[in-house]
């Protein structure tokens, strides 16, 4: 017991130092992560945010959800005793631990032999490291994943119904949480369906895989439905989940980076040890077919119907999140921990039957010589750690690129003392929006946290706001800010040269504030 508790700790302390040195930096590598900072400040001082304003254009002033309630209320003490930034950036680093502690927790319940290495595996993936680090929901997301493994595995319908309850509360993607549920229930159906009698498989069926699936449906409909923005988040999660989730506007309109494909080049290239491990593992398998002789005893090898279940079910999910992976690239903070799932499942039903002496001596006949299979040995196994490291390296220099806490501190102090209370603010991009809300919510602003809410509301109005920023408007831009969004201040950032250019063009329009983050213009 004790041994665990230490293994454990151990590794809670190293991927909590880990993820400490690749956010040591006063920066966030997404601008979201201002937002719920200011959220979770919100919440502090009046409770939870029923309805917002501060974007009157978009369709979240018709139908808002704080879909991330209980990590906003996670994030409240932090908040409150190391103030908004400091605050979330050390919740950030806490979930994550907590996420990778986890994760081993789950190996170790599948009694997984060499644990540590699926979990090392897990830590440097560049991909998924990136995605843990963005102090934001998604860690939770993960414990919330890993936690209906533990239940599926010990069949525990409370636990799948309480998951799936606090998924609604947490996180925007809890449609996930079903799906894989019903990718491991298929895997226990299609197990016994070849192992049991018919009346075995049907007494079976009716009594947990349905059970199972309906517990999980039944926690997030509760979750959805006992739920403080109740009916209203129906149709916040239409727009959420279905319009920019599942039809996305990516062709049409400039949307967040994570929703725009993963190729397999990226896929491969920021994530290879996992895809590596699980080739090995295939290849180790192929030659205990090949070669019955690496099998001690291969007459005698019975492997449990569970683990057999765990490798299909994780086989199905990884499957699914690979292909929602390749369509949207946010996806691969699940995809990730799930297919090391997969590969150590399989690797735990070679592992424990393999002759490892009979298996080197048939790799190295591969090879003309043995000079040649321990050259090739020797230089996976120096190769793969500096591959690993400069992958946890290169995560670092991303998130350090991010965007610093000061940005637009100075500009907005100076819209806060000249321009009135409850003005529009037309900023030049919608993912400055996290950052001016942070800093001051008395004012409304153009278009924030995803531009399709915008054009949702209004693709006429997006039209006009986007031509814009990019410099390509053709009418008046004083008569745009002053007829289309009711606004006398324009405020665009140091990297949107072109619409500095067009506005300087308008005679209507002076410059009343500059420095190093924005240009501001104001219709006297």
């Amino acid at each position: 017991m004790r041994r665990s508790i230490a293994a454990y700790a151990v590794v809670f302390l190293s991927a909590a130092a880990v993820c400490a040195f690749l956010q040591g930096q006063s920066s966030f590598a997404d601008p979201d992560s201002f937002y719920h900072a200011k959220m979770a400040s919100l919440m502090l001082e009046s409770g939870p945010v029923m309805t917002f304003s501060w974007l009157p254009f978009t369709t979240l002033t018709e139908a808002f959800a704080d879909h991330h309630l209980f990590y906003h209320v996670l994030l409240m003490p932090f908040v409150a005793l190391f103030g908004p930034l400091w605050g979330i950036k050390l919740a950030a680093i806490l979930f994550a631990a907590a996420a990778v502690t986890v994760f081993l927790g789950v190996l170790r319940m599948m009694r997984v032999s060499h644990a540590w290495v699926f979990t090392l595996l897990l830590m440097t993936s560049g991909g998924f490291l990136v995605r843990l680090n963005l102090a934001k929901a998604g860690p939770l997301a993960i414990i919330l994943l890993l936690s209906a493994v533990v239940a599926l595995k010990r069949r525990h319908l409370g636990w799948l119904f309480a998951i799936g309850w606090v998924y609604v509360w947490t996180h925007g993607g809890w449609p996930l949480l079903p799906l894989m549920v019903s990718c491991w229930l298929a895997a226990r159906i299609l197990t016994r369906a070849v192992t049991e009698r018919a009346a075995e498989r049907r007494r079976t069926v009716t009594l947990w895989e349905s059970k199972a699936l309906a517990a999980t449906l039944a926690g997030c409909l509760a979750g959805l439905v006992i739920n403080p923005y109740f009916p209203g988040n129906l149709s916040f999660y239409w727009e959420q989940i279905v319009q920019v989730g599942l039809i996305g506007y990516g062709e049409t309109i400039a949307v967040g980076s994570e929703w725009y494909p993963y190729y397999f080049s990226g896929l491969f290239g920021e994530n290879g040890g996992p895809f590596l491990a699980l080739g090995i593992v295939i290849l180790i398998a192929l030659f205990a077919l090949l070669w019955d002789d690496v099998i001690r005893q291969p007459s005698r090898v019975r492997i449990a119907e569970s683990e057999i279940v765990d490798a299909i079910g994780l086989c199905l999910t990884s499957a699914a999140l690979l292909f929602m992976t390749a369509g949207s690239r946010r996806h691969v903070e699940y995809l990730i921990p799930v297919l090391i799932l997969f590969t150590a499942s399989c690797f735990g039903m070679l592992w424990p039957h393999l002759d490892l002496v009979r298996l080197r001596q048939r790799f190295s006949s591969l090879f003309s010589s043995k000079v040649v299979a321990l050259s090739l040995t020797v230089f996976l196994l120096s190769v793969l750690p500096v591959l690993a490291l400069k992958q946890v390296y290169l995560v670092k220099y991303f998130l350090g690129a991010g965007v610093p806490w000061g940005h637009y501190g100075s500009a907005v102090q100076w819209v806060s003392e000249n321009v009135p209370e409850g003005s529009v603010i037309v900023h030049s991009d919608w993912d400055d929006f996290p950052m001016l809300f942070f800093r001051d919510d008395r004012y409304s602003y153009v278009a924030g946290l995803d531009p399709t809410f915008l054009y949702r509301r209004n693709p006429l109005k997006y039209g006009r706001w986007r031509a814009l920023t990019l410099g390509e408007y053709d009418g008046s831009v004083s008569g745009s800010l002053r007829d289309d969004f009711g606004s006398r201040v324009l405020l665009i950032g140091k990297d949107h040269e072109e619409m500095k250019s067009l506005a300087e063009r308008d005679g209507a329009l002076v410059l009343t504030y500059e420095d190093e983050d924005a240009w501001i213009y104001e219709i006297p």
